[in-house]
């Protein structure tokens, strides 16, 4: 409530009423704001910093406070605020389900794959010599054991081919794996039971079904079987020769989980980059193979993996044959989820939509407002030139685009930083990946305030729809920019998204120096995700050093936005005011 000065006709002394004030309109609220500046001009003072310093500083406090009040006040300003925290909270909502999710082991090598559903993988078949494409062949089944080729010969043995057998004994019973099916396959045992009768008149003729039939009653034909006993095979004379050997009963042997064949050959690395030999077959499978396929690098050294440096960055990786081919996925593939999500969230998410998003709808009538509301005339009436009320009335938008920013960046890095992968609890390490996203996107901010501003001033009328036309051609920039030909070939330095991700993608360099590692890791072993790794590391551009983009895309930000500024400047001191 105001006191009212009155008169009291009894007491003759004055009298206070209470009343209610009114609502300030914009042009009281201007006028009060910018107060001060008469009182800073015309204040004695007593050095040159009074004289200098201090009327800029209380210049630029008024008209900084009166825009933020002003932002404030807004409805408009609520409701980009609201917007941009909920996007940012559902891109975490998928993040920390990302996060969460637990990877598929996947087998790069097959050998934990049953092939053939016998019930052993493939590893533990091949470590048994048994075939991993046959049910009847697995580790611990009985086998035949070759000892030599004949045309005719008397023994008591196996024989396996086609021809006659003439024998004083036989084993007539059938391996337990062949009795599990009812057909039979090339070289099965022969089956006694129901043996059909040979045909006269035809010596090496013999049923395709059965694949053996009874010439006399210690005499039998086959073709393509085999039979254990004693006597005399030979063989018929188109097949010309038969098989001798011995009959090796079964034993008992538990299959291994599938599991144990998963991810049991990672990469082993030692981080020397002075050590081209590097690599170990963990699993023996490189070593099982014959001595002429184990160094197919061709580096001299059987089962390893050969690492090809060039000024101590990895430009190529060469593995032997079995050599590291399976390691572990679901670690690769959660770094890389984080890496790619920091990344292009930075460059996309705050660079891009955010950057662009709040200065387009708030800072570009921060000129053209006053104009078309009136309040320019007050703001003006005060010893302040315009090219001053310009950069203040930037600095009050930056006094609260700025915070708002950097606040969501750091709730961003929070849930990033606990929920991402690693066995600490928090991941310190991606502190300085986001410093580098908070530096891009005030700078990214600062340009496109200026820019849009002033359009804003260049055409009252028109500086919205400049703004969403530059606002479409930086959506195209940054997009080709994501392509390293195009990045290459230098289009995109002429727009102000291309040096913001510019820092973001030198930063990540310099924190993540182990990503072209891991590009390279990934195309050599199979790895999943190699396409994701692209979007985190980008060839650095203009210059080969990260560094030095680094510092060059922080200048060339600031005088983008000290060009637009100077331009806004001139174009406000031309125009008239009405």
């Amino acid at each position: 409530m105001i006191p009212q000065v009155g008169s009291d006709p009894e007491a003759g002394m004055p009298q206070q009423t209470a009343i209610a004030p009114r609502p300030e309109s914009a042009q009281t609220i201007a006028q009060r704001a910018v107060a001060v500046v008469p009182d800073a001009v015309s204040r004695p003072v007593k050095s040159l910093a009074d004289t200098v310093w201090t009327k800029i500083d209380r210049k630029a406090t008024a008209v900084a406070e009166f825009t933020i009040k002003q932002y404030r006040n807004r409805m408009s300003t609520w409701v980009v605020a609201g917007i941009s925290t909920m996007v940012i909270m559902l891109v975490l909502t998928f993040y920390v389900d990302r996060m969460a999710d637990v990877e598929p082991a996947i087998d790069q090598d097959g050998d934990g794959k049953d092939w053939d559903d016998d019930g052993y993988p493939a590893g533990q078949e091949w470590q048994y010599g048994t075939s991993d494409r046959d049910p009847y062949d697995f580790p611990g089944a009985p086998y035949f054991e070759f000892e030599g080729l004949y045309t005719e010969y008397t023994a008591n043995g196996t024989f396996r081919g086609s021809g006659t057998f003439q024998y004083s004994w036989v084993n007539t019973s059938v391996p337990p794996h062949q009795q599990a099916r009812e057909w039979l396959s090339w070289n099965d045992h022969v089956v006694f039971e129901n043996m059909p009768d040979c045909p006269d008149g035809d010596d090496d003729w013999v049923p395709w079904d059965t694949g053996s039939c009874r010439v006399d009653e210690d005499e039998i034909r086959i073709r393509g079987r085999t039979v254990t006993g004693d006597g005399t095979f030979t063989a018929f004379e188109s097949w010309e020769q038969f098989e001798f050997g011995s009959w090796v009963d079964g034993f008992e042997v538990d299959p291994e989980p599938r599991s144990k064949y998963i991810d049991e050959d990672g990469i082993d690395w030692d981080g020397d980059f002075n050590n081209p030999n590097q690599g170990y077959d963990d699993d023996g499978d490189c070593h099982d193979l014959p001595v002429s396929e184990q160094d197919s690098n061709g580096d001299g050294i059987p089962c390893n993996v050969l690492y090809v440096f060039d000024n101590g960055t990895i430009i190529d990786i060469r593995p032997d044959n079995n050599v590291d081919e399976d390691p572990d996925d679901a670690v690769f593939m959660k770094e890389v989820a984080h890496r790619s999500f920091i990344s292009i969230f930075g460059r996309v998410g705050f660079l891009f939509i955010l950057g662009i998003f709040i200065p387009l709808f708030l800072a570009s009538g921060l000129i053209r407002d006053e104009f078309e509301s009136g309040t320019l005339y007050y703001l003006l009436g005060k010893p302040i030139a315009r090219a001053e009320l310009f950069a203040y009335r930037l600095l009050g938008f930056l006094g609260l685009a700025w915070p708002f920013l950097l606040l969501l960046i750091l709730a961003t890095s929070l849930v990033t930083g606990f929920f991402g992968p690693g066995d600490s609890l928090f991941r310190f390490s991606d502190i300085a990946m986001w410093t580098g996203v908070a530096v891009a996107v005030c700078l990214t901010v600062l340009a496109y305030a200026a820019i849009f501003a002033t359009f804003g001033i260049i055409s009252p009328r028109y500086g919205m729809f400049l703004s969403l036309i530059y606002a479409i051609y930086e959506f195209v920039m940054m997009f080709l920019g994501l392509f390293q030909g195009v990045r290459q070939s230098g289009i995109s330095l002429l727009s102000v998204s291309y040096w913001g991700s510019e820092i973001v993608n030198a930063t990540a360099w310099l924190v993540w120096t182990d990503s072209a590692q891991m590009s390279e890791q990934a195309e050599a072993f199979g790895w999943l995700g190699e396409a994701a790794l692209g979007a985190v590391w980008l060839t650095p551009f203009p210059t080969a050093y990260p560094l030095v983009n680094l510092i060059l895309s922080v200048v060339m930000l600031l005088t983008i936005t000290l060009l637009f500024i100077i331009i806004g400047q001139a174009f406000f001191k031309r125009r008239e005011i009405d």
